[in-house]
């Protein structure tokens, strides 16, 4: 495993990069991401072009959810407002750590 610097830690969400190979890792819930800063700042632009409100789909716990489609079409992300909300904050405040890092350098 990579030698990683924090960038965001809360809720269920946290963000961290390699100090080496530059690659983010995001973790949330049992789900592990990992991407190149170009591809994480290109993830991060399509998460917040979405609008919870327009696209919620209601479960059959009686919950709504916004599912989030990947290139694979088997494979989905489905938030709560309340998971939506954390998971957009965490990527941002990430992107913000991120800038504050390559500042000290």
């Amino acid at each position: 495993m990579c030698e990683t610097r924090l960038l965001y830690s809360g809720d269920s969400v946290t963000v961290s990069q390699c100090v080496h190979c530059r690659v983010l890792f995001i973790w949330h819930g049992n789900i592990l991401l990992s991407f190149t800063s170009e591809k994480f700042s290109s993830f991060r632009r399509a998460i917040n072009s979405f609008g919870y409100e327009a696209q919620y789909q209601y479960f059959a716990d009686g919950e709504e959810r916004l599912v989030v489609s990947t290139p694979n079409p088997e494979i989905s992300f489905a938030f709560t407002a309340e998971e939506w909300a954390s998971f957009k904050n965490a990527l941002n405040e990430a992107a913000y750590m991120q800038e504050i890092y390559a500042l000290m350098v």
